[in-house]
């Protein structure tokens, strides 16, 4: 085995890192042994290796696994698998586990300042959480730093978890409290105690890619692989399939979609000091108003992963409330972590409903987080939208909630808009609006930044603080649901309190029902028609925003312009991130 000081290890050597040696140097140790080992550990030799932990599907990072190795004063290097057993012996095991931590949180605080978030697992041992000294400073410095918290999977042997269980259970819970994570490497059995998993909020299972292709040849293996994946979905808990080394191994287990991969197929172990990360954009799932089933949480936390985009979830999503997806003080904390996170790129809503608008008051006692997030979300969230881009200066997303690519028919055009921008690429909407009023039909070109969203929302927010500011805007209006009758009254109101004085132009999205009453669309476009001959302002409608399928997004405080096409108006705008 080289020194730690090259820049890579051979095939034959990277074993070494995944499985107990028979023939390990250290297999009757002595107090020689001892002596070499104290003497390393003084010295600092502890050397750190990471391995990627890919989507199975695409192959993109997400994750990294580290690994520690032992470089002894006559230069000859031993990976853990050798030494582990013979230090936990000699109760020198904390040591290695508190270097590797140390390791860890230096790698996440670089990857911080860089702006980029990834998340690091890390075996630790049954020892090391019982050391009393060691895992009561962890927990002091991990409360302090939420953000590093966030980013640490403790992982431990299936064996270790086992037989140790009793232990650390407790240990464990408080860990999870900070904000780590919790993975159980090398499952050699898929009859799992779930109930006890989901009771210590287990996060991933790692598995041997061997073992599953074992299981394969067995009578009903495909049943058994099946049913254990899609309990583990059930829990919330993801799957890792380890030990990938080749192609066959990936076609042969494809047809079970499982969430992440790792192996020397995907990336071999690197030395920490020669490593570059790249780190998927992290979405933060929120829900803000009216309640959702686990299982919409769960389908959409597995669309994101299938795009290769890291989710977050807060631990007390759900709550007991009649109304709510949890209770005022509970959703308005939940809101506040995700705004105040530096480990989250997106807030994206999980639907809309009613009830973001409660939250509002205390939002103002807040001060703007210096990491600028980006809100996607229609509907409800309006007036949180109104709030940010008008208290904070952010621009946000008017655009799909995240139930929309699971509860309907997905529009395949939306769906790769919304992934580019995700992925902060640029993007151009282009759309034909139609003209209702005399100064539309004038077709003089138009720019002004956007600003909108539910009609019914932002007629309620007059005489609010995040009340909607008009001047040199292009408004647009979407809703759902409602009688023409209300329609029309949220319109003239808006109307008679001043809002489109001072406007640049006037959009109507849609205003779809799902039980209308005889010829709504009609009565709706006829009552857009006589409304829009009030105003001094171009009107347009046919705008596909709204609860349709073609949901387009908009960036809210960003220009659009509105140019003349034949006799129609084509409306522009570019989202960028």
């Amino acid at each position: 085995m080289p020194a730690a000081a090259t820049s890579s290890v051979t095939q034959n050597e990277e074993d070494y890192f995944y499985a107990p040696q028979e023939s390990s140097p250290f297999a009757s140790f002595n107090d020689d042994h001892t002596q070499l080992i104290t003497h390393a550990l003084q010295e600092d030799s502890i050397n750190i290796f990471i391995q990627p932990i890919v989507s199975f599907e695409k192959r993109k990072k997400h994750f990294f696994e580290c690994y520690s190795s032992l470089t002894l004063k006559d230069g000859k290097s031993y990976t853990a698998a050798e030494f582990i057993k013979f230090v936990e012996e000699i109760n020198l095991i904390n040591i290695i586990d508190n270097t590797v931590i140390f390791h860890i949180i230096k790698m996440i605080r670089n990857a911080i300042k860089k702006k980029t978030y990834t998340r690091f697992f890390c075996n630790i041992s049954p020892q090391t959480l019982l050391d009393k000294t060691f895992f009561n400073s962890l927990v002091r410095f991990l409360s302090n730093k939420p953000e590093l918290a966030r980013c640490i999977v403790f992982e431990f042997s299936a064996e270790n978890y086992k037989d140790n269980l009793a232990k650390i259970r407790s240990n464990i819970r408080k860990l999870k409290f900070e904000g780590c994570l919790f993975s159980i490497d090398q499952i050699e059995n898929l009859d799992i105690n779930f109930l006890e998993l989901q009771d210590l909020h287990c996060d991933f299972l790692k598995i041997n890619a061997s073992f599953l292709l074992k299981i394969l040849k067995q009578k009903k293996g495909v049943s058994k692989i099946e049913r254990f994946k899609e309990t583990c979905k059930k829990y919330d808990i993801s799957i890792i399939v380890s030990h990938i080394e080749n192609e066959d191994m990936v076609k042969t287990l494809s047809p079970f979609k499982f969430e992440y991969a790792q192996g020397f197929l995907f990336g071999k172990l690197t030395p920490l000091q020669n490593s570059k990360t790249i780190v998927s954009r992290t979405i933060e799932i929120i829900a803000t108003g009216e309640p959702c089933c686990p299982k919409e949480l769960s389908d959409v936390h597995s669309y994101l992963t299938s795009k290769d985009l890291a989710a977050h979830v807060t631990q007390d999503f759900f709550g007991k409330d009649p109304l709510y997806v949890c209770g005022p003080i509970q959703r308005f904390s939940n809101l506040k972590t995700a705004l105040q996170s530096d480990q989250s790129d997106f807030l994206w809503c999980l639907r809309g409903g009613f009830g973001t608008s409660l939250l509002l008051p205390q939002l103002f006692r807040l001060s703007p987080p210096k990491k600028r997030k980006n809100l996607i979300g229609f509907s409800d969230v309006t007036e949180l939208h109104l709030f940010l881009t008008q208290q904070w200066g952010w621009k946000t997303i008017y655009g799909p909630n995240l139930t929309t690519f699971i509860n309907r028919t997905k529009m395949p055009t939306v769906e790769t808009i919304m992934e580019k921008i995700v992925n902060c690429k640029h993007v151009d909407i282009q759309t034909p609006i139609l003209p209702l009023n005399v100064p539309a039909h004038l077709q003089v070109p138009c720019t002004g930044k956007m600003i909108g969203g539910n009609l019914t929302l932002i007629q309620r927010s007059l005489g609010t603080p995040w009340q909607m500011l008009t001047k040199d805007k292009i408004i647009f209006f979407e809703d759902s649901n409602k009688s023409p009758l209300l329609i029309a009254e949220n319109l003239y109101q808006l109307k008679h309190a001043g809002l489109f004085q001072d406007a640049k132009a006037l959009i109507f999205g849609s205003f779809l029902h799902a039980d209308p009453q005889k010829d709504h669309n009609e009565i709706v476009k006829s009552i857009l028609l006589e409304f829009s001959k009030t105003l001094i302002i171009p009107a347009f409608f046919g705008f596909p925003v709204g609860y349709i399928k073609d949901n387009h997004p908009v960036q809210l405080e960003e220009e659009a312009t509105l140019k003349p096409v034949g006799k129609k108006i084509l409306y522009n705008q570019t989202i960028a991130i």
